[in-house]
């Protein structure tokens, strides 16, 4: 049973430490640091393949990969000149040892106990066990006018992947919905389809935070607010951060009107290159660069989260394709198109 609560992932009743279950990664589960993180620095003519080979022996080669793939990868920080950056610069930083308990259900006593339990067995037991069920889904509940704040939504709670082709068609459906054909609870639906699928199900809490609009909307209207968001790709196993542009238009200027068009228009184009003092950019106007993106207002919006596989070790990472983008120029030229896609244009420079 996993859980991924706005970019973090909780493992909520998957295996304990030194036991693993199919298509579980402990990289994803909660983590808390209870020894000292090894360090790798690469050495001159690495790939992926031979670092994994070489620091991860105890490992077979595709769980090497996948274990090196959860690793930080750093960047030193240093003066340098442009385009000098030699191996010394990198370094892989191990993640803190994962825990086989979840901060999502600590502050639920009966499902801490549950999830803390040794095995996937002993886990499946206690979900099958009816009273222990209902005393579960009775902690769990609360009134719907708090239970957003307190972090229980429990129907907007969305299947986000199966691991039976027989449900597949509840991916992407909200526990709400689900729980209203079968006349029964989100939280019951949660179990019993955890238990189905031997605690391989991925749901994702959408609500967790952020969730006033007007709220939201406010602060991003205000003339002192940036709009941007990133992480480095450290999380492309787990979520895809990128897409706030698109929902930024979607959201906050056709669904919540906080912000006119034009004027979610200037905080991603002309305000970014004047904090950053980008000359010649941000503006259509004559001699400045024509980096330009052609859309439907009316359309335009980040889609659905996919998984693309093709990680190192077959692994998985989340993306969003854009919608409602008819075209995007750089320098005055047809980089993408709707129709065409990527033009194989190489005009983009390093903006400076």
């Amino acid at each position: 049973m996993w859980f991924q609560t706005k970019g973090l992932a909780f493992l909520a009743a998957g295996p304990a430490r030194g036991e693993r279950c199919p298509a579980l990664s402990d990289s994803l589960a909660v983590k808390t640091p209870s020894r000292s993180r090894r360090w790798i620095q690469p050495e001159p003519g690495d790939t992926l393949e031979s670092i994994a080979a070489r620091e991860l022996p105890a490992l077979e080669p595709a769980e090497a990969l996948r274990a090196l793939q959860s690793w930080n990868l750093h960047l030193l920080l240093r003066p340098f000149p442009r385009g000098s950056l030699i191996g010394a610069d990198v370094v892989y930083l191990e993640p803190p040892i994962p825990s086989q308990r979840s901060l999502l259900f600590i502050t639920l006593p009966s499902w801490y106990t549950v999830v803390s339990l040794a095995t996937c067995a002993d886990k499946l037991a206690a979900f099958r066990d009816p009273e222990l069920k209902r005393r579960l889904i009775a902690e769990a509940t609360l009134p719907p006018e708090i239970a957003a704040a307190a972090g229980r939504d429990w129907e907007s709670t969305f299947v986000r992947k199966v691991a039976h082709e027989r449900n597949r068609a509840l991916e992407g459906r909200r526990l709400g919905e689900i729980a209203a054909e079968r006349g029964t609870t989100p939280l019951e639906v949660m179990i019993d389809l955890s238990v189905d699928e031997g605690l391989e199900t991925w749901f994702l809490r959408s609500r967790i935070g952020h969730c006033d609009d007007a709220a939201v909307g406010a602060m991003l209207a205000h003339p002192y607010v940036h709009v941007g968001a990133g992480d480095g790709g450290a999380h492309v196993a787990s979520f895809a951060t990128y897409g706030d542009t698109g929902y930024l238009f979607s959201r906050f200027v056709r669904q919540t009107p906080a912000l006119r068009l034009e004027a979610a228009v200037k905080k991603l184009s002309f305000d970014p290159c004047s904090i950053w003092g980008l000359a010649g950019r941000g503006l259509l106007r004559p001699g400045y660069k024509a980096d330009v993106v052609v859309f439907d207002p009316e359309r335009i919006d980040r889609g659905p989260e996919i998984e693309a596989c093709d990680l190192p070790g077959a692994g998985i990472r989340w993306v969003r394709h854009a919608e409602g983008i008819d075209s995007v120029l750089v320098n005055g030229t047809l980089a993408w198109s709707s129709d065409g896609g990527y033009s194989g244009a190489r005009t983009g420079e390093i903006a400076s």
